[in-house]
């Protein structure tokens, strides 16, 4: 089996895995807790995506700095956002 094959096997298995935890626990587990789920898998597939599919490995290491610096910006923001939507809701 390629690595391409491996990575898209492996992606649909996390959203698969992520779409369970959250849709089982989300009334369980604390808001905050769900996201830091979500966006930690968002990471490790974006990671994969970087790798796998954009090619960007060892070589490219200044690429892979600013896109992962990026990823970590955005989810950062999107955890953000969530928490003062949850506080002015009230959960």
């Amino acid at each position: 089996m390629s690595t391409i094959a491996k990575a898209w096997l492996a992606l649909m298995a996390l959203t698969a895995g992520t779409l369970a935890v959250v849709s089982l626990a989300s009334h369980h587990l604390p808001h905050g807790l769900l996201a830091f789920t979500v966006f930690t898998v968002a990471g490790v597939k974006a990671w994969l995506i970087l790798v796998c599919f954009v090619g960007i490995g060892r070589d490219a290491r200044g690429w892979r700095t600013i896109l992962v610096v990026y990823l970590m910006i955005l989810c950062g923001l999107l955890v953000a956002f969530n928490a003062v939507s949850c506080a002015s809701a009230g959960l």
